[in-house]
């Protein structure tokens, strides 16, 4: 019994740490896209202004 109990925290303790590296990896995704929108529009911008 002592063991299964060792296990499931086990499982518990790599379950929550790939939810923190799932979480991690979707908020660099979304920082890398929101900044590139960003720099487009601004492009977008400077190119209205050049012409």
């Amino acid at each position: 019994m002592y063991g299964f109990l060792d296990y499931l925290t086990y499982a518990m303790m790599i379950v929550s740490h790939f939810i923190i590296m799932l979480v991690t990896i979707l908020f660099a995704v979304i920082a890398v896209v929101y900044a590139r929108d960003v720099a487009k529009q601004k492009r977008d911008i400077d190119d209205r202004f050049d012409s």
